[in-house]
């Protein structure tokens, strides 16, 4: 009967057990759940880069063009070239007759005021291209990297063709006609003035019209400023910014005529030309300021011998 007892007694143990189990099981299948962490959400952008990436032989590139460009500037020993072409041509002589300030005080306040529409146009892409993504578009780093790296393969290119013209062309400065007569005409007249002949090609305008083209280019292919009036009102100040630098070059008697349009094609190719070439030209680019315009329409140039001026154009 003990050893029966005992069986039992481990029977009645056990079945206990399960039901204390079973009941614990029940209860916490009956017991509210918490409820589960939902996912977080992705962020959307509103602004997305449709256009091809930096690629690799990009890199590679651009790195060369940029080690290029500053050999060019800090690693020959000397000035620029000796001056071989000291006169203007076409009409650059009228051109700085009508222009150019007669009086020293007057050259110089253009040449230092020249020096901020030389900086603004050219930094503004780079600054624009870093905090507009990321401080209106929540932290878009994609597009601001994508942005940095073109604003650095185009003005890298300005800047190495601007420093080959100087090393290889050796044009002076207008203001070394009058040095002769006048050596106080400018600071130039020293004989040991560092470039004297690095007239051609304009660096003011060539970098000022690189960065002014690189901006217009970055807001026709994306809507930074929300791809309305603002985004078409930065491209025309940044250009007027750096046509009024090339004036204020030949006004303070610093570069010909040819000197400064040549610095605009150089600028213009590289700011807007590489951009659309390498990339932009294989997205939907939109006309800049194309979504405050009615859909279907344009604004087209209009001239005939009675008319001068803008038309819109569209199709309903």
């Amino acid at each position: 009967m003990t050893g029966f007892a005992r069986r039992a007694g481990h029977g009645a143990s056990l079945t206990l057990l399960a039901l204390l189990t079973a009941t614990d099981v029940a209860l916490a299948q009956n017991a509210p759940q918490p409820a589960p962490k939902p996912e977080p959400a992705p962020v959307v952008h509103r602004l997305n880069w449709t256009y091809p990436r930096f690629r690799l032989w990009e890199y590679i590139a651009a790195a060369t063009v940029t080690t290029t460009g500053y050999f060019l500037q800090y690693g020959i020993e000397g000035d620029f070239r000796d001056s071989s072409w000291d006169n203007g041509i076409l009409w650059d002589d009228a051109v700085r007759s009508a222009l150019v300030s007669q009086s020293r005080e007057g050259r110089e306040r253009a040449h230092a005021l020249g020096d901020y529409f030389w900086y603004i146009p050219q930094y503004f892409p780079v600054v624009d291209s870093i905090v507009t993504p990321l401080a209106t578009d929540k932290l878009n780093f994609d597009v601001a990297f994508q942005l940095t790296l073109l604003n650095w393969q185009a003005q890298g290119m300005s800047f190495l063709l601007t420093r080959i013209a100087h090393r290889t062309v050796g044009r002076a400065r207008p203001s070394l006609q009058e040095c002769d007569t006048n050596p106080n005409y400018d600071g130039a007249c020293d004989p040991t003035a560092v470039g004297r002949t690095a007239s051609f090609i304009s660096g003011h305008t060539s970098m000022s019209m690189s960065g002014a083209t690189l901006t217009c280019a970055h807001h026709q292919a994306l809507p930074l400023y929300g791809g309305n009036a603002a985004d078409v009102a930065i491209c025309v100040v940044s250009l007027a910014a750096a046509t009024t630098n090339g004036v204020l070059r030949i006004i303070a008697d610093k570069h010909w005529s040819t000197d400064v349009l040549a610095g605009m094609a150089v600028g213009a190719a590289t700011g807007y030309g590489m951009p659309w070439l390498l990339h932009y030209r294989y997205g939907r680019l939109e006309p800049v300021g194309a979504a405050f315009l009615p859909k279907n329409t344009a604004i087209i140039p209009l001239v005939s011998d009675e008319t001068f001026g803008l038309g819109l154009a569209g199709l309903f």
